[in-house]
């Protein structure tokens, strides 16, 4: 019996040649599976295109190859393409990332989509736009976000954009120059702030003790503090000397002073929520929404800082934008990250019971930009603190308010590589407006 090649058999090794080219065009390796194979033509590895350098990461490929003809629903600009039910379950047991490339010979032309992409029954419809699913050098990025874990810890391989700023949500912390130490009878600040409470309802408490010794940055000696420290043993010395102890239980008790002026100064202009630890806008007294305008990395814009949601006419829950504060260290400077986040209300006071699953939601919503952007926002208004600006005079601060804690911007830092805005926005789930936060105008 003659033996005989098939068409769709010379066809698929065309197709597997074609995808091999293309996938050298982007500085990438394809290397054929090889029979016998269950379900994947070949592999993908990802390489550095700069510097020749293989990743070790690995994209399994599908590819499907027709000589001529339309897809299904073809309209000129996308297409439907149905896979097979055996090859879904079998591609989703595996552990690599598998993507299918759709070769058309007659057309010279493919296109690819992540199976993971796959709608309707059994997840099996793929959707492919020919604008932006084309099989070529313009594919590289996304290609290369593959392999990227999005959420939680896992491999990170980096695209293939050229380099970028980065913003670090750091803010450096200017100290003043002096600081205020003196005895005290109590052990403790717990005990101190009851003999406090006996005078004043609502006593500062930007100060320290530890071991019966009172530190503050403000100087305590004709003012209510009296009663809890010896003015005679105040003593004025240097910051810096204070500051930075190489004792860790010592640089511990510096945090919680930092942390404990930083609250003084931000009280009656920012909320606090025990819970989440972190400090946000409180509701305007009768229109509980409020704007916060500020200026983004180049132009004036504003953020909805407190919005309600509202059904049927009725208030569901009020977000407000909030950060998580926290001081490091780094040699002989004081830092402040400022984590943005959420906290939720039922009517702007009142804390709401689903506050755990809003805020869920809400961060599985966010990308960079709005991450970015609601960090801008937070830098603007705590270095703008004690300045004539647009924050003091919003908030209608008083003039003769203390700011001891100044801040001041972090640069930037250049790296070799950056990630493409245009893959992580292919992950939104919402339309940017229902995230409160506008994009930044770069």
């Amino acid at each position: 019996m003659t033996k005989k090649v098939t068409r769709q058999q010379i066809a698929g090794s065309q197709g597997e040649a074609f995808v091999k080219e293309r996938a050298n065009a982007m500085g990438f390796l394809y290397s054929p599976y090889g029979p016998p194979e269950a379900g994947y033509d070949g592999l993908l590895e990802l390489r550095d295109p700069d510097t020749g350098a293989p990743s070790g990461r690995l994209i399994a490929v599908q590819v499907k190859t027709t000589d001529d003809g339309d897809y299904t629903a073809d309209d000129g600009k996308s297409f439907q393409y149905l896979m097979d039910t055996e090859d879904v379950a079998y591609w989703r047991e595996g552990n690599l990332p598998v993507i299918v490339v759709l070769v058309h010979l007659g057309r010279r032309e493919a296109f690819w989509k992540s199976v993971d992409t796959g709608q309707g029954q059994g997840e099996r419809r793929l959707h492919v736009t020919r604008s932006s699913d084309s099989f070529a050098e313009t594919a590289r990025d996304a290609l290369a976000a593959l392999c990227v874990a999005k959420s939680g810890f896992g491999v990170w391989f980096p695209t293939y954009k050229g380099g970028e700023r980065a913003h670090m949500n750091l803010l450096e912390v200017v100290l003043p120059e002096e600081i205020y130490v003196g005895a005290t009878p109590f052990k403790t600040g717990r005990d101190a702030l009851f003999a406090l409470l006996d005078k004043d309802e609502r006593p500062p408490d930007d100060w320290t003790i530890r071991s019966g010794h009172f530190t503050s940055f403000r100087d305590p000696r004709g003012t209510v503090l009296d009663r809890i420290v010896d003015g005679g043993s105040i003593e004025v010395v240097a910051a810096s000397d204070v500051v930075f102890p190489d004792d860790e239980a010592d640089e511990h008790a510096v945090i919680d002073l930092l942390r404990r002026t930083l609250t003084a100064q931000l009280d009656g202009l920012l909320a606090f929520n025990r819970d989440q630890k972190a400090f946000y806008f409180p509701a305007a007294e009768k229109t509980i929404e409020k704007k916060y305008a500020y200026t983004s990395l180049k132009i004036p814009t504003s953020a909805d800082v407190v919005k309600k949601y509202e059904k049927d006419g009725r208030l569901k829950f009020v977000r407000h934008h909030a950060f998580e504060p926290r001081f490091w260290r780094v040699g002989d400077a004081w830092f402040l990250s400022v984590s943005p986040t959420f906290v939720f209300t039922w009517d702007g006071v009142r804390p709401d019971r689903f506050a755990g699953g809003r805020l869920a939601g809400k961060k599985q919503r966010e990308f960079n930009s709005s991450l970015l952007g609601q960090f801008v926002m937070w830098r603007h208004l705590l270095t703008g603190l004690g300045q004539k600006s647009a924050t003091a005079s919003l908030f209608d601060l008083e003039p003769e308010r203390d700011h001891i804690l100044q801040f001041g911007a972090v640069e930037t830092l250049a790296l070799p590589r950056g990630v493409p805005d245009d893959v992580w926005r292919s992950s939104e789930v919402v339309p940017f407006e229902d995230v409160g936060q506008g994009r930044l105008g770069l």
